[in-house]
């Protein structure tokens, strides 16, 4: 381990300081910051400058959730390839030290069709938002022409309640989406309807998973690429806080 911090550090010219923090990142990927004092056993102003540093090397990425809660996750595995790819032994070393960065990390596309197709995808994104602990984003639309059948949607409804799993839908200001608000908002579910918001495609972000589907058409694709899923977290939580 002191080899490996030492190899980190003189590889990126990084501080005890932040190659702690950075490795921690590297082996849980998503850490508030009290979970970081706690496992750096750093002081919050360590912490905090060691983030600024590793933010502007793009080796950690800052978030808020809904709840204006600040959270930081590590880089994707072709980020952390990048940067060291140029020294082969120090790279198989932060597989060997954090295999979730190949496991977690790892990108593919799965398409569906079907109505069958997304209530199986759906499922996905929950036992994702189950395993992750985080927040599930929705971009909602068209939500008054879906099929997906009822008791299929009721008993989503229950086991993510029953899971404690949040989401947080962003829909356009229609009469019907106004309606799914009433309807659906509560202790586990937050609405914000966005007037003239012109969404054709649903989108469901959680973990490192991007799920897609039209209501038109029900087909859709589910990217696993976590890339991709902070891009589009970004772009929701920008959003949500307007």
């Amino acid at each position: 381990m002191k080899s490996l911090f030492v190899s980190i550090s003189q590889h990126l010219q990084l501080s005890k300081e932040e190659v702690n923090v950075f490795l921690e990142l590297l082996t849980h990927g998503r850490l508030s910051m009290t979970e970081l004092s706690e496992f750096t056993e750093l002081s919050d102003k360590q912490i905090k400058a060691s983030l600024e540093t590793l933010k502007r090397r793009k080796l950690v990425y800052f978030h808020k959730n809904s709840d204006d809660l600040m959270y930081f996750t590590a880089p994707s595995e072709k980020q952390i390839y990048e940067k060291f790819h140029s020294n082969a032994l120090l790279l198989d070393s932060l597989y060997t030290f954090a295999p979730r960065i190949k496991t977690d990390n790892r990108i593919g596309i799965l398409r569906y069709e079907g109505w069958e197709g997304i209530q199986k995808v759906y499922n996905e994104v929950l036992e994702e938002a189950i395993k992750t602990n985080d927040d599930i984003y929705a971009f909602e639309s068209n939500i008054e022409k879906s099929k997906i059948d009822q008791n299929f949607l009721d008993n989503y409804f229950y086991r993510r309640n029953a899971n404690k799993v949040k989401a947080y839908v962003i829909t356009p200001g229609t009469a019907a989406d106004t309606q799914y608000k009433t309807q659906h908002e509560g202790a586990y579910t937050q609405v914000k309807t966005i007037k003239d918001l012109n969404i054709d495609a649903n989108v469901n972000i959680v973990g490192n998973l991007v799920m897609t589907f039209s209501i038109n058409e029900p087909k859709g694709t589910l990217q696993r690429d976590i890339s991709s899923a902070n891009t589009w977290k970004a772009v929701f939580e920008k959003l949500w806080n307007l």
